[in-house]
């Protein structure tokens, strides 16, 4: 099989370390917009969601798929593996499991307050169905940003991998 050679395995690091910085710096800055915003004004609602929406796809998405498909060239095309350490195995299946979870839990949930503020207008910040989307978003961004740590984490620490004794 093809594998990289030392300068071309570091570039490609390189950009798997800025796109993965792309992707929880999105989850990071949505934070602020979630918690701090004030849920009786409308107009800061709406905004404070197209700005949400405008990082998740123009940030969050691009970071996320550019992580996953640098992570996988590295994984593939270097001396790591794909399925030799359990410690890549454990970031390849967590980098989905996020994927997944931002597109079907954390994505939905905003496009539904979009549409409701959208067709509700200034109703749409007193509806149950909204503020329990807003009120599980927080927790779910949350969830997020704590899973890209532990990603790093496990990048860094590279638990599972058999030490050589010196």
């Amino acid at each position: 099989m093809i594998k990289l050679n030392k300068g071309s395995a570091k570039a490609v690091l390189i950009l798997h370390f800025c796109t993965l910085t792309l992707w929880l710096g999105g989850a990071i800055s949505c934070l602020p917009l979630l918690y701090q915003a004030d849920l009786s004004r409308y107009d800061e609602m709406y905004s404070t969601y197209l700005h949400m929406r405008a990082i998740a796809w123009n940030v969050i998405g691009w970071g996320g798929i550019g992580s996953f498909f640098t992570g996988l060239v590295l994984a593939i095309f270097t001396e790591w593996g794909l399925f030799k350490h359990k410690w890549v195995m454990a970031k390849l299946f967590l980098v989905i499991a996020l994927i997944m979870f931002g597109m079907f839990f954390n994505e939905h949930r905003m496009l539904e307050n979009i549409e409701l503020l959208e067709v509700q207008g200034v109703n749409s910040i007193t509806n149950a169905v909204f503020l329990q989307n807003h009120s599980t978003l927080k927790g779910g961004m949350l969830a997020s940003t704590s899973g890209f740590i532990l990603l790093i984490a496990i990048a860094v620490y590279k638990p599972w991998m058999k030490k050589k004794h010196v």
